[in-house]
């Protein structure tokens, strides 16, 4: 009827045409293209989704007649079918941390029945791991939830019935376990038909309950008297300050000059930052910004120190290397930007400042591995790094998720071990809920090119970049990547180029890794093993060399599962070098052996120092053939191993999962993104009240080598980073509490004080610091489009009157009452929370009121949070 009806019209339009062609040419002919498209709509709607269309003009019975053959018809292929799911197919997973059960719900939210048994489930699971799967059938139809790699797992629906009916949906119940965030839920979840080539994304939400940090609490937690501004503190704070902001000097048309040939980088910094005219040789008498250069103590290139005397007519700027150059700029730029907004200023205090670094190591380290991170946000990460004065970019490139930087000569590191997708032969699993395709986080590496712009940049803001090559666990990506090279020249005249780089054989015993990878060791006793870590290190020493000299290179040596190696294992027994024999602890001595050849090789061959974590120190008990090593120090709960470390001669670098590992939740709260193995929560006044001294004042640390303790390091491990905002918020503004805590000794950290009096003191300093991060560093870090987190408000009622603040003040915080359809006594918008007029019981809001705040930083904001009177508790959102 539809197609006859448009018959007649083309029919009656097409007379009128011809009667007055003349007369209605250009009206007509649009109005026959409108009709015209119209035409096509309908038959295309009828043919495909349309088909519902026409359910409007029938009866009821008519209609589940035509619904019940829509859902029964075919799929016409796999695509079509997983487009289908893709839309329809929607997974809710309901999560309670403290419940013995979890559940999977298959929602057919469409109107077509979808085919069991010809596709798989595939998801990311942070915490599960195989095994741990035990579910519930339900209408005697159970699912199988089968380990695959690492944190990837695979469901399968058994076939016992036909279908997932339109509409209708199915739920599967499963033994539950502890989580500390949402964010380590059943992610990624994506469909894959049986031959692999039709894969597609899937909806999915998650429902979850557990820790909910109490807004009292956050409230208490949050307590600092707000100053209204502290734009006048450096970050990090100098050793010695004297300055009067009385009479402030105007440097706008200053000229920045010096006539030491080593501050002529730092004459460019300067002028770059503050658009000054600068000249090299005699400085003038007065307006000039002059950089001196002596040697306060002995000579050396590496010194930090600086001093600056800010004079009227004249700035001072001494130093003995243009790193110490370089840091006085900074501390100026500080004073430069405490402003308003945080733009840059041109005045400044007159006085003194003289300074220099607690520490010499001064790191911060990413995982790129596990989840990428764009070069222009490392670059970002970088420069803001230089502003900080922090000096070391531990830089974990390859890890068993991913190899992350281009190796000349080994194309396939990058091409299969930088990318991930269903495939799992072209590539890596989708680890870390990256999908089934390369379009997300999960796949990305550095070329070259990309790489030398990053140390161009570190090398501008005197950041060393030290580059993680993780061996020998952790080497998944490297190990298949090396096996698909294997496979791509077995059988042909290259084939010894296959050989020539393999990492494991089938010699090699099974093992699995704290992250539940197996077979990710590479095997210690075959030369090619030897000749792959030569290459890699030759050709990333190339790389430096054109830019920034490497001067250390990290080496890994972390969580090496325990490999069930036999006697008689052909690779070792035919190296005598190993020594192994039936009597000896296999594992560890070819760890040990292992080490000692690589770290050999390198110091020999390259002159480059080597980093390693505590594992590999532990088990060398000294460093090798007396060179400078060091090592990441992570275990809280070993605390003298810092100083039995330095007292064998390694250099250590403090690096407490406790309080330096940023990828630990920011409050007790499952709704935040982290982890919280070693610690519930690290927040930012967590790492401000860090205090190193604890790991060798009290520790046997014998005093000539207590320069072995060398600095600290902060971490942000990338299992939970799955986007550019969530790398950024994890890091800010925490990394700021860390830097001042790397470069600046605080008084109450004395040992000589009592603890209370530590403990006043160091309650007074952080009110001062957090005055100054909500007044000053923020708006400096919003000014270079740094997206840090926005603390949640906390809240209190005290006699019936609501208070709320935030860990840093500075904020606008706004709250709304929930009303409800029988409810709306009070306005249901959101408004400004009034300090000077808090929202009042029975005006405001009722006893058993719902009240959502929420923290606004201009466009953005925190999450919200929840406050109710009657239960006096706050539900975190779900």
């Amino acid at each position: 009827m539809a197609a006859k009806s448009n018959l007649s019209i083309i029919t009656v339009i097409w007379k009128m045409f011809s009667r007055e062609r003349t007369q209605r040419k250009c009206v007509i002919g649009v109005f026959m293209c409108m009709t015209l498209l119209w035409v096509i709509y309908e038959y295309v709607t009828l043919r495909t989704v349309g088909r519902m269309k026409p359910l409007q003009d029938l009866h009821l019975s008519e209609k589940s007649a035509a619904l019940d053959s829509i859902s029964k018809e075919k799929f016409r292929n796999e695509e079509e079918e997983s487009n289908y799911m893709s839309e329809f197919l929607h997974i809710n997973v309901r999560c309670e941390k403290w419940a013995q059960q979890h559940s999977i719900v298959l929602n057919n939210t469409g109107v077509r029945n979808i085919l069991l048994g010809r596709w798989s489930l595939f998801f990311t699971n942070i915490e599960a791991r195989e095994g741990v799967y035990q579910t519930q059938p339900v209408d005697s139809c159970p699912i199988e939830i089968s380990h695959v790699n690492g944190r990837f797992h695979r469901l399968d629906i058994k076939p016992c019935v036909k279908e997932l009916s339109a509409g209708k949906l199915m739920v599967f119940d499963l033994d539950g376990f502890n989580f500390a965030s949402y964010a380590q839920l059943y992610n990624g979840w994506y469909v894959a038909f049986d031959d692999g080539r039709t894969t597609k994304r899937l909806k999915y939400r998650i429902d979850y309950s557990g820790d909910n940090f109490r807004p009292e609490s956050r409230f208490d937690w949050s307590f600092v008297l707000d100053q209204g501004s502290d734009l006048n503190r450096i970050l990090p704070s100098p050793k010695s300050t004297h300055l009067t902001h009385d009479e402030p000097i105007d440097i706008s048309g200053w000229v920045v000059c010096t006539e030491s040939e080593i501050f002529k980088k730092n004459i460019q910094t300067f002028t770059d930052i503050f658009s000054l005219q600068s000249q090299f040789g005699s400085c003038p008498d007065e307006n000039a910004i002059h950089f001196i250069r002596s040697w306060i103590r002995q000579p050396n290139e590496e010194d930090e120190y600086y001093r600056i005397n800010l004079k009227q007519n004249e700035i001072e700027i001494i130093a003995a290397s243009d790193r110490g150059g370089f840091y006085a700029i900074q501390t100026l730029r500080s004073l430069a930007e405490a402003t308003e907004d945080g733009s840059l200023g041109y005045y400044l205090p007159t006085g003194t400042i003289e300074d220099e670094p607690r520490f010499s190591y001064r790191s911060v380290m990413i995982d790129p591995a596990r989840n990428f991170v764009p070069k222009n946000h490392v670059i970002s990460l970088i420069e803001t790094m230089g502003m900080y004065k922090l000096n070391k970019l531990h830089f974990h490139l390859t890890d068993d998720e991913g190899w992350r930087l281009a190796i000349p000569g080994l194309p396939e590191l990058t091409s299969i071990g930088g990318s991930r997708c269903h495939n799992g032969h072209e590539c890596l699993y989708p680890q870390l809920g990256s999908g089934p395709n390369r379009l997300s986080l999960g796949s990305g590496f550095y070329t070259i090119s990309d790489y030398e712009d990053i140390l161009r940049v570190a090398e501008a803001n005197k950041v060393e970049v030290i580059p993680e090559i993780d061996v020998p666990g952790h080497s998944n990506a490297a190990i298949k990547a090396m096996a698909q090279r294997f496979k791509k020249y077995a059988g042909t005249s290259d084939d010894a180029k296959g050989e020539e780089f393999l990492l494991r054989t089938e010699n090699m015993g099974s093992s699995s890794s704290g992250q539940f990878f197996g077979d990710n060791v590479l095997e210690p006793c075959i030369e090619s093993t030897y000749r792959f870590i030569d290459h890699v290190v030759g050709e990333v020493v190339k790389i430096h060399s054109r830019v920034q000299p490497l001067r250390k290179i990290h080496l890994g040596g972390d969580e090496v599962p325990h490999v069930e190696y036999s006697y008689d294992m052909e690779s070792c027994q035919n190296n005598p070098l190993t020594g192994i024999n039936s009597t000896s602890d296999t594992h560890k001595h070819l760890l040990r052996y292992f080490y000692e050849k690589v770290i050999r090789s390198i110091s020999s061959k390259h002159h480059i120092d080597v980093v390693t974590w505590q594992e590999c120190s532990e088990l060398l008990t000294k460093p090798v053939d007396d060179t400078d090593m060091f090592v990441n120090v992570w275990k809280k709960s070993d605390k003298e191993l810092a100083s039995d470390l330095a007292n064998n001669g390694f250099k250590v670098v403090l690096s407490t999962a406790e309080s330096l590992y940023l990828d630990i939740r920011q409050e007790p709260d499952v709704s935040e993104v982290g982890l919280a193995w070693s610690s519930p929560y690290i927040n930012d006044q967590t790492v401000f009240g860090f205090t190193p001294d604890e790991f060798y004042l009290d520790d046997g640390l014998v005093s000539s080598h207590r320069s072995n303790i060398v600095g600290m390091q902060a971490h942000l491990w990338g299992e939970l980073i799955t986007s550019v905002d969530i790398f950024q918020s994890q890091l800010y503004p925490r990394l700021l509490p860390f830097a001042e805590r790397a470069w600046s000794k605080a008084d109450w950290e004395s040992p000589k004080m009592t603890q209370v009096a530590s403990y006043n003191l160091q309650k007074k300093d952080w009110e001062s610091f957090a005055n100054m991060i909500g007044y000053k560093e923020l708006k400096r870090l919003t000014m270079r489009e740094i997206n840090y987190r926005i603390p949640p408000p906390g809240v209190r009622e005290i006699e019936e009157i609501l208070y709320a603040n935030t860990m840093y003040p500075g904020f606008v915080i706004m709250y709304q009452v929930q009303c409800t359809e029988k409810e709306t006594t009070f306005p249901c918008m959101w408004r400004i929370y009034d300090e000077t007029n808090p929202p009042k019981r029975t005006v405001d809001y009722d006893s058993d009121s719902r009240i959502k705040f929420v923290t606004v930083d201009g466009p953005r904001r925190s999450r919200e949070i929840e406050f109710t009177i009657f239960l006096d508790f706050a539900f975190g959102p779900v």
